[in-house]
Protein backbone atom coordinates (compact mmCIF):
# COMPACT_ATOMS: atom_id res chain seq x y z
CA UNK A 1 0.00 0.00 0.00
CA UNK A 2 0.88 3.65 0.06
CA UNK A 3 3.10 5.22 3.22
CA UNK A 4 0.56 8.32 3.19
CA UNK A 5 -1.32 10.47 1.48
CA UNK A 6 0.67 13.19 2.83
CA UNK A 7 3.91 11.81 1.63
CA UNK A 8 2.60 10.62 -1.20
CA UNK A 9 1.40 14.17 -2.71
CA UNK A 10 2.45 16.88 -0.28
CA UNK A 11 1.32 19.73 -2.45
CA UNK A 12 -1.67 18.50 -2.29
CA UNK A 13 -2.56 16.80 0.54
CA UNK A 14 -2.23 19.65 3.81
CA UNK A 15 -4.53 20.39 6.82
CA UNK A 16 -7.42 21.94 5.46
CA UNK A 17 -10.35 23.21 7.67
CA UNK A 18 -11.85 20.10 9.49
CA UNK A 19 -8.16 18.04 9.36
CA UNK A 20 -9.48 15.27 6.82
CA UNK A 21 -6.07 14.03 6.41
CA UNK A 22 -5.47 13.26 10.28
CA UNK A 23 -8.98 11.88 11.08
CA UNK A 24 -9.07 9.96 7.99
CA UNK A 25 -5.78 7.82 7.70
CA UNK A 26 -5.25 6.13 10.99
CA UNK A 27 -8.94 4.17 9.49
CA UNK A 28 -6.44 3.28 6.50
CA UNK A 29 -3.16 2.82 8.84
CA UNK A 30 -3.80 -1.04 9.46
CA UNK A 31 -3.95 -1.65 5.67
CA UNK A 32 -0.43 -0.05 5.58
CA UNK A 33 1.38 -2.73 6.77
CA UNK A 34 -1.34 -5.87 6.34
CA UNK A 35 0.01 -8.90 4.86
CA UNK A 36 -3.69 -10.18 3.80
CA UNK A 37 -4.50 -7.01 1.49
CA UNK A 38 -2.87 -6.01 -1.54
CA UNK A 39 -2.92 -2.91 -3.47
CA UNK A 40 -5.47 -2.51 -6.71
CA UNK A 41 -6.85 -0.42 -8.76
CA UNK A 42 -10.34 -0.65 -10.69
CA UNK A 43 -10.49 0.96 -13.22
CA UNK A 44 -14.26 2.38 -13.77
CA UNK A 45 -16.29 1.96 -15.90
CA UNK A 46 -14.34 -1.12 -18.36
CA UNK A 47 -12.91 1.13 -21.61
CA UNK A 48 -15.65 -0.20 -23.44
CA UNK A 49 -18.41 1.23 -21.56
CA UNK A 50 -16.41 4.34 -20.96
CA UNK A 51 -18.49 6.72 -23.36
CA UNK A 52 -21.76 8.36 -22.56
CA UNK A 53 -24.94 6.87 -24.22
CA UNK A 54 -27.15 9.34 -25.80
CA UNK A 55 -29.17 9.84 -22.42
CA UNK A 56 -25.75 10.89 -20.88
CA UNK A 57 -25.52 7.96 -18.58
CA UNK A 58 -22.94 5.09 -17.92
CA UNK A 59 -24.30 2.43 -16.02
CA UNK A 60 -22.19 -0.58 -15.13
CA UNK A 61 -21.72 -3.01 -12.85
CA UNK A 62 -18.61 -4.69 -11.40
CA UNK A 63 -17.58 -7.46 -9.07
CA UNK A 64 -14.53 -7.34 -5.98
CA UNK A 65 -13.55 -9.80 -3.96
CA UNK A 66 -15.40 -10.57 -0.41
CA UNK A 67 -13.40 -9.48 2.18
CA UNK A 68 -11.82 -6.44 0.45
CA UNK A 69 -11.54 -2.89 1.35
CA UNK A 70 -12.20 -0.06 -0.85
CA UNK A 71 -10.52 2.78 0.25
CA UNK A 72 -10.88 5.61 -2.58
CA UNK A 73 -10.70 6.44 -5.59
CA UNK A 74 -9.29 8.88 -8.34
CA UNK A 75 -11.59 10.76 -10.23
CA UNK A 76 -10.80 12.99 -13.22
CA UNK A 77 -12.73 16.15 -12.86
CA UNK A 78 -13.88 16.72 -16.49
CA UNK A 79 -14.23 13.53 -18.98
CA UNK A 80 -11.49 13.01 -21.21
CA UNK A 81 -12.26 14.81 -24.44
CA UNK A 82 -14.41 17.29 -22.90
CA UNK A 83 -13.03 20.40 -21.56
CA UNK A 84 -16.16 22.04 -19.63
CA UNK A 85 -18.71 19.23 -18.75
CA UNK A 86 -18.14 18.21 -15.43
CA UNK A 87 -19.57 14.85 -14.76
CA UNK A 88 -21.30 13.59 -11.77
CA UNK A 89 -21.19 9.95 -10.32
CA UNK A 90 -22.07 7.46 -7.91
CA UNK A 91 -20.96 3.97 -6.37
CA UNK A 92 -23.50 1.72 -4.83
CA UNK A 93 -22.82 -1.50 -2.95
CA UNK A 94 -25.67 -3.74 -4.29
CA UNK A 95 -25.51 -6.51 -1.24
CA UNK A 96 -25.94 -3.35 1.60
CA UNK A 97 -28.14 -0.95 -0.76
CA UNK A 98 -25.38 1.40 0.50
CA UNK A 99 -24.54 4.27 -2.00
CA UNK A 100 -21.21 6.00 -1.08
CA UNK A 101 -22.28 9.33 -1.56
CA UNK A 102 -25.78 10.97 -0.40
CA UNK A 103 -26.54 11.64 -3.72
CA UNK A 104 -24.60 11.59 -6.96
CA UNK A 105 -21.29 13.93 -6.82
CA UNK A 106 -19.39 16.19 -9.31
CA UNK A 107 -16.00 14.75 -10.08
CA UNK A 108 -14.67 18.41 -9.69
CA UNK A 109 -15.39 17.88 -5.58
CA UNK A 110 -13.80 14.48 -6.03
CA UNK A 111 -10.47 16.03 -7.59
CA UNK A 112 -8.02 16.98 -5.59
CA UNK A 113 -5.40 19.50 -6.64
CA UNK A 114 -1.67 18.85 -7.13
CA UNK A 115 1.06 20.65 -8.62
CA UNK A 116 1.22 17.29 -11.10
CA UNK A 117 -0.56 18.94 -13.28
CA UNK A 118 -1.34 16.74 -16.85
CA UNK A 119 -1.15 13.46 -14.50
CA UNK A 120 -4.03 11.50 -13.34
CA UNK A 121 -4.91 13.25 -10.40
CA UNK A 122 -3.70 11.90 -6.96
CA UNK A 123 -6.69 9.98 -4.63
CA UNK A 124 -9.17 11.02 -2.69
CA UNK A 125 -9.72 9.09 0.65
CA UNK A 126 -12.98 7.66 1.89
CA UNK A 127 -14.05 8.98 4.78
CA UNK A 128 -13.59 5.19 5.97
CA UNK A 129 -12.59 2.06 4.59
CA UNK A 130 -15.41 0.07 3.20
CA UNK A 131 -15.51 -3.52 3.34
CA UNK A 132 -16.89 -5.52 0.34
CA UNK A 133 -19.21 -8.07 1.72
CA UNK A 134 -21.86 -10.74 0.21
CA UNK A 135 -21.29 -11.14 -3.40
CA UNK A 136 -18.98 -7.82 -3.93
CA UNK A 137 -21.63 -6.92 -6.98
CA UNK A 138 -21.31 -2.91 -7.42
CA UNK A 139 -23.07 -0.91 -9.67
CA UNK A 140 -20.77 2.58 -11.35
CA UNK A 141 -23.03 5.46 -12.33
CA UNK A 142 -21.74 8.68 -14.18
CA UNK A 143 -24.09 10.92 -15.79
CA UNK A 144 -22.43 13.51 -18.70
CA UNK A 145 -22.21 15.33 -22.04
CA UNK A 146 -23.58 12.62 -24.72
CA UNK A 147 -20.20 11.53 -26.69
CA UNK A 148 -18.07 11.99 -23.93
CA UNK A 149 -15.57 9.43 -22.56
CA UNK A 150 -14.95 9.06 -18.59
CA UNK A 151 -12.90 6.87 -16.96
CA UNK A 152 -11.94 6.81 -13.16
CA UNK A 153 -9.87 4.13 -10.33
CA UNK A 154 -11.08 3.02 -7.35
CA UNK A 155 -8.79 2.14 -5.11
CA UNK A 156 -9.07 -1.24 -3.14
CA UNK A 157 -6.78 -3.42 -0.89
CA UNK A 158 -7.79 -6.70 -2.52
CA UNK A 159 -7.53 -9.19 0.19
CA UNK A 160 -4.95 -12.31 -0.54
CA UNK A 161 -4.21 -15.46 1.42
CA UNK A 162 -2.38 -14.29 4.80
CA UNK A 163 0.89 -16.28 6.01
CA UNK A 164 0.78 -18.43 8.35
CA UNK A 165 2.78 -16.96 11.21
Amino acid sequence: MSVSSLALSSSGWRDYFGMWNPLVEPWLAPLELSECHAPRLVVLPQIAYAVFSAAGKIEYNFHLVRGSIVWGLFAPAVALNSGSDIPTIQITDVNLQHQFFQEPISTDQLAVTDGNDGFFPPFFLLPCPHPVVGDGLFTFEAWGTPGDTFVMLLGVGEVTPCPVR
